[in-house]
């Protein structure tokens, strides 16, 4: 799937939040991975959500073709990630979005956000520059 730059850059930044969590983790650093958390968010509703409502809405006088097919299931990918990203630090919040996401329309997915895998870095979503 031909992603925009936009969804490349969401994706970059998701990766190397992954990458920031799971090291904080590791070293018993909570506000190593809940502020980079926090952070993504923001950057997530704030930049990305509104850029692509307004770039969805604005047709034909956009620098982006418009629609891009894409944009949702990388707000999908994202939102599942951030529900596994949250949930040692909010585990019924994390849960609820996972289950509302997940759980509730694929039928081999585990039932809770705590009985599914870690997110893992995807290194074709690193940014190179």
């Amino acid at each position: 799937m031909q992603r925009s730059v936009l969804d490349r850059w969401i994706l970059a930044r998701l990766n190397a939040l992954v990458v920031t969590v799971t090291q904080a983790l590791e070293s018993y650093d909570v506000t190593g991975a809940t502020r980079p958390i926090a952070d993504f968010v923001e950057e997530l509703s704030n930049w990305y959500v509104r850029l692509a409502a307004a770039l969805l809405e604005c047709g034909a006088g956009c620098r982006e073709p418009a629609p891009q097919p894409g944009r949702h299931q990388t707000l999908y990918e994202v939102l599942v990630s951030v529900s596994h990203l949250l949930a040692p630090f909010t585990p019924f919040i994390a849960d609820e979005m996972y289950r509302n996401l997940i759980a509730e329309t694929v039928t081999a997915a585990p039932v809770s956000v705590h009985l599914s895998h870690w997110p893992a870095a995807v290194s074709a979503h690193a940014d190179e520059g």
